[in-house]
């Protein structure tokens, strides 16, 4: 094999998946997170920050929409001064394969079973193979106050009714009123629950905020409690001696006998009532119970998201953030929520380098020998035939671009290639640049060595059976190395 004296190689319609571009297009423009991305809400459109520093910056921008990150290792999504009460995040992950990591993958696979296949390296066993892949309301105590209140006087018209005939009655119709009162009283105010949803940002918010509903689910249970056997105490006091007091005084009056109708019949209602406001505020305390653990919050931020880098995966995050009021509406808790805004993006493994695996096509000036067969005489003898050219040889080269040194236009490249010509295996390596944009185009220069089969111990001349020793005798031999230049460009 000659030495090839001038360029032999000119790699042109190379038909580059458009893929491909993509691919790498996307990877050149991708954000890079060292810690994580901070998410916020403003004017109705989601915004992020990267790793804490910069201004809040919209996922669809007038330049350009992000839509890929990358990074290291597994970072924090971050909604900042997060408030469980005004909005709600739901996420979404899902994994895909990536073409880029699997292309090189099998770019690698490929150049060691070539090497191995020309004698560079041993022979590929199942061992060194598996190797290989390795290789890659009122508050409660103002409720008990004025349940003991009515309690005491009770007590106190017991001792009364000695003296006055009509000091039970009377106090029987005063005990009636004040306790009609108490269960006409708001167990919760709207002012309370508006307070909750101010208070509840960031974790010592919600911690807070989840205290004040345990101490009103208390309160509830200790005035249900309390009302239930002060009903039960009127009814024994003062009802169930066959009104004798009543017959003792002669100011008996409609009311008093309507306020105990009302409270016998409707004490059922209002516990029935405040079950429902207990149930209620019990499902938000236990709700709120995920915002409480301190690993989930850096200082009023919230962590709703930590998601890990797998490098042959493409892991697509979808962001879904609802506003919501907490509202008390008829006696009820109600969370209403109003219009989403989401995005979704792409996260990556971070490569400095970013490599894109890329068919081409190859034009070359070389020329492998050819060996026959010639009988004389009945003597079959090895004679040199023709040399056989393959100006048009396939290939597979792996463009590894400095992401760090490139500018927005061109990328400076480092190039390996594998003959994909199955009897004349060979290896590029060259430097270059990666154009990228509209039209984009790697231009690149570099060496090349290619392996050719040719006689062993046989020459021409040399005597033989046939053709079958001449197949036996071929063995690979290395092709002087030579300069080629390349040019590839998606059609």
């Amino acid at each position: 094999m000659r030495r090839l004296s001038v360029l032999i190689i000119l790699t042109l319609i190379s038909s580059v998946p458009v893929a491909a571009e993509n691919e790498t297009a996307k990877l050149l423009g991708a954000v890079h997170v060292k810690s994580g991305l901070n998410f916020q809400v403003d004017d109705s459109k989601l915004e992020y920050q990267v790793d804490g520093m910069g201004n809040f910056i919209g996922f669809e921008s007038d330049e350009k929409k992000i839509d890929t990150f990358t990074a290291n290792r597994q970072i924090d999504l971050v909604f900042v001064r997060f408030n469980p009460l005004t909005y709600t995040i739901q996420t979404k992950e899902d994994l895909r394969d990536d073409a880029t990591a699997a292309a090189v993958a099998d770019f690698l696979k490929k150049l060691v079973e070539t090497a191995s296949g020309t004698g560079l390296i041993p022979p590929i066993n199942a061992q060194t193979a598996g190797q290989a892949e390795d290789f890659f309301a009122m508050t409660g105590p103002t409720f008990d106050a004025l349940l003991r209140d009515i309690d005491g006087e009770i007590t106190e018209a017991k001792a009364a009714e000695k003296v006055d005939p009509c000091a039970r009655y009377e106090a029987l119709h005063d005990t009636l009123t004040k306790l009609d009162a108490l269960m006409s009283g708001q167990m919760l105010t709207a002012d309370e629950v508006d307070a909750w949803e101010n208070d509840a940002t960031g974790r010592q918010g919600v911690v807070d905020v989840r205290t004040s509903i345990d101490e009103k689910v208390r309160a509830i249970d200790r005035t249900s409690e309390r009302i239930t056997e002060l009903v039960g105490k009127i009814e024994k006091e003062f009802v169930a001696e066959n009104g004798s007091s009543e017959a003792r005084c002669g100011k008996i009056r409609a009311s008093t006998f309507a306020l105990l109708f009302d409270v016998s019949h409707r004490a059922a209602d209002i516990h029935a009532k405040n079950l429902a406001l207990r149930k209620d505020l019990v499902d938000l305390h236990k709700a709120l119970e995920i915002y409480t653990k301190e690993s989930r919050w850096i200082g009023d931020s919230f962590i709703f998201l930590k998601p890990r880098i797998n490098p042959e995966k493409i892991a697509t995050i979808n962001v879904k953030v609802t506003p919501r009021t907490l509202n008390l509406e008829a006696g009820k808790l109600k969370l209403t929520e109003g219009s989403a805004v989401e995005t979704k993006f792409d996260l990556r493994q971070y490569h400095s380098v970013i490599a894109e695996v890329i068919p081409a096509l190859i034009y070359t000036d070389l020329a492998y020998p050819k060996w026959g067969t010639d009988e004389k005489d009945g003597v079959i003898k090895v004679k040199k035939g023709k040399d056989s050219r393959f100006p048009m040889e396939g290939a597979v080269t792996l463009n590894m671009l400095w992401s760090r040194l490139g500018t927005s236009m061109a990328y400076p490249t480092f190039q390996l290639g594998i003959s994909s010509a199955k009897d004349f295996p060979g290896f590029l390596g060259g430097v270059g640049l990666r154009f990228v944009g509209k039209y984009p185009v790697s231009i690149s220069v570099g060496r090349m060595i290619t392996w050719y089969k040719d006689l062993d111990k046989l020459a021409e001349g040399s005597v033989v059976t046939g053709t079958a020793d001449i197949e036996a005798d071929l063995k690979f031999k290395r092709s002087p190395v030579a300069w080629y230049a390349a040019i590839q460009y998606k059609f």
